[in-house]
């Protein structure tokens, strides 16, 4: 399923929820996000603010791909979504959700 626009992102969740084992919790700007890891696949539960829906939807799918995620990466792949714009906030959880990644052994 291709998703190109940021509405895409809010209508079609695809990682969403818990998975079997939980990597860590991201707060940003009373944002909360925790990550978890099931089979490889990276999914998360969050607050519904609509940038970190978006922001987290296309980390999950662009670190379930790859099967790696840098910061580079993230902010890259975040830029690459029509209609989104990048905000302090967005980068502050993608670099958050990079550090858990790092942190957890899992990222590349």
């Amino acid at each position: 399923m291709e998703r190109k626009y940021a509405s895409d992102y809010l209508l079609r969740r695809l990682y969403q929820g818990k998975g079997k084992k939980r990597l860590g919790k991201v707060e940003v700007e009373g944002r909360k996000v925790e990550l978890y890891l099931s089979d490889s696949k990276l999914t998360y539960v969050s607050t519904e603010c609509p940038i970190a829906v978006i922001t987290m939807e296309r980390l999950c799918q662009v670190f379930n791909e790859n099967g790696k995620l840098s910061l580079e990466e993230a902010v890259h792949a975040l830029e690459e979504i029509k209609g989104f714009t990048v905000s302090q906030l967005s980068r502050e959880i993608a670099r958050e959700v990079v550090r858990v990644l790092e942190e957890s052994g899992i990222h590349s």
